[in-house]
Formats: C-alpha cells, structure tokens, sequence
C-alpha cells in the first residue's frame, strides 16, 4: 500500500522536476499517509538525499527552527503568499521561524516564509561554506550570508537587516534581483550585485565595497554619521532611481546614468499599500506619469522591482501536490493489473 502510495505521488511530480524521492510534509496530518508523508519538517530534511524534494504545505503554525547541514542537491517548496486564503482565515505560509545552513551546496528555496527573530543564516565558522543557493519567492525577516559562494536571491522581501559581509569576508558572488530590502540597517556588505530591487526604509551604513547597485529604487533612506552609502569603496552605481539627489563620487566608486529627485514613495508606486507598508501583495504597477523610471533601467526595462528579466508580480502561490483520496480494490490478485483511482488537488 504505501509502496503504491509513494509510486503515485512521484507520477504526479514528473511535470514539475525529477527527483529521487519527493517528500511531503503537512503539521495538520493526525495521521501520516505514506514513509514520504512527514509532520515534521527537520525529520523530512535529514531523511533527504540527493535530488530529493520537499513540499511544505500550508499551516497556520510555524514548522519550527530548521537547520539544513550537510545537504547536497535539495529543493524545499513551500506555498508562497496567498492573500485570498488569508482574508478567509486559512493557512496561507509555508512558516519557518529561523533557518540555519551549513556546508550545503545545490539549494533551492522557494515559496517559504522565515520571520523568526534570527532569521536565515548560511554559514558562520570555519569549513561551513554553502555554494550555489537559490532563494527565489521567500520572505526572510533577516538575511545574514557569512560563508557562501554564488547565491541568488529574487522575487524576495528582506526585512530587518541584511549582511554579506562578516570579518572573514568568505561570501562571494551573491545576487540579489527584483527583491524588496525593507531592513533597518544596510551595511556589512561585500562583494554583492543588486538589480531591480527597492530598497527602502533603511539607514545606509558605510561599510559597503565591492558591490553593484543597477535599476534600483531608493526611496525613503537615510545615511549613518559615517557616509552615505555611495561614499566607499570600489562599487558600481547604474540607473538607480532614489528619492533625494545624490552624489556616486567617493572612493573608487564609479556611476553613470544615476537620478535623484526629492520625492517619497508617493508618486512612484500606484498601490496605495506599497506607498504605506511594502508588502507581498502590493500591487507593484508603476505610475505611468513617472516617466523616469518607467523604461529608465540600463537593459530598457523599469527601474525597480517591475523591471529586469523576472518583474514582481506580487502574492506569488505554488500549487503543491496533495493526495486526498486513493481507492485500490480489496482484493488483489497475483500477476492481475491492479485498478487505482487517486484524487489530488493543489493548495
């Protein structure tokens, strides 16, 4: 029976991706419904293998304080942001309260929701390093990237901080594109390229370097006692639109292309949401009288969120697979086909 289970439940995935095993894991089952069927989110991550992926389903409790270590070739997706479900009372997230990772190399992340106080974290000792992370669709309440080599983050929100740098400058090659960065405080950055993002709110630190800044918003920020965020070293300023007139020179900086004009959030987003609280279901349509940033980026896109290869589109949901009825006849017989019907439906 569970065998037959498992074996219907990958059919099922085949038009999404291959994979060896896909594991399912739901807080709201009594009763798990197969060796794939977990409650528990950290037991389906150590029981994971290469290629193997994890569905997490919706809950209106959190799955806890995760740690992925040691892991090679995963992909966890959870179920986005539905705002229809949450204006009915229904579980709407894939909730992670903090997220660790540790030497792990061929991530994906996708559709989750991290808001626990210490946020997701990759890497923070010696020989912890994670390379070629993909976080795409996810809320994160705070992003620290101490030790990683190639990650992309995209269609994301970072609220509260954000941090690519730490003392032993190991992380290289981060990207973060068509991204909200809400965060208090912006600095402890290194070596990071930034597109199409708004970036808002934030008190810009001067301890950033090595980074590139194109066809993003800056709307709303202020700067520390140190400098502003432009004044340091051997970063790379293109299109970016923000909402008070600027200077790119300092340092080694270098710029071209750049627009500052003394403005809030007001006039730039049609959303009244986005003007009031950025968040995931905004609607994130430019005001077309801006004609500054409409078609304003270095590619011929927005500047902004709206803009680049993959524009926000807000409220993103994925449809995960869920068994829920699987009928087999009472009777089976040797070396005679067995007739199955099985009932699924997407979140």
């Amino acid at each position: 029976m569970k065998k037959i289970l498992f074996l219907l439940i990958a059919v099922l995935a085949t038009q999404i991706t291959t994979a060896q095993n896909i594991l399912i894991v739901d807080r709201s089952l009594s009763n798990t419904l197969g060796d794939n069927y977990y409650t528990d989110l950290q037991a389906a991550i150590d029981a994971a293998v290469s290629d193997d992926i994890i569905y997490l389903m919706p809950n209106t409790n959190t799955y806890g304080n995760i740690k992925i270590n040691n892991q090679f070739n995963l992909t966890i997706i959870g179920a986005g942001y539905n705002a229809a479900a949450a204006s009915l009372d229904r579980p709407y997230h894939s909730r992670i309260l903090n997220l660790e990772m540790r030497n792990s190399h061929n991530i994906t992340l996708k559709g989750l929701y991290i808001n626990g106080s210490g946020g997701f974290e990759i890497g923070n000792a010696l020989d912890s390093e994670s390379t070629n992370i993909l976080i795409d669709e996810t809320f994160i309440a705070r992003m620290d990237i101490d030790r990683a080599n190639n990650v992309t983050i995209s269609n994301s929100f970072i609220y509260t901080s954000f941090s690519t740098s730490q003392s032993s400058g190991f992380s290289e090659n981060i990207s973060v594109l068509n991204s909200v960065i809400r965060v208090s405080t912006f600095q402890s950055v290194h070596n990071t390229s930034f597109e199409n993002c708004l970036i808002t709110g934030a008190t810009l630190g001067s301890s950033v370097d090595d980074s590139i800044f194109k066809n993003n918003i800056f709307a709303n920020n202020s700067t520390t006692s140190e400098g502003p965020i432009w004044a340091n070293n051997n970063n790379t300023f293109i299109n970016n639109f923000t909402t008070t007139p600027i200077s790119y020179d300092g340092g080694n900086n270098t710029g071209s292309g750049n627009i500052g004009i003394i403005m809030g959030l007001d006039g730039i987003f049609a959303d009244d949401s986005v003007r009031a609280d950025v968040n995931w279901s905004s609607d994130w349509l430019l005001t077309p009288e801006h004609e500054l940033i409409i078609n304003g980026g270095s590619d011929g896109t927005d500047i902004g969120p709206t803009g680049g290869a993959n524009p926000m589109d807000g409220s993103p949901i994925f449809s995960l697979p869920t068994i829920y009825e699987l009928r087999i006849p009472t009777e089976v017989k040797a070396g005679e086909d067995i007739e199955v019907t099985i009932k699924a439906k997407g979140n």
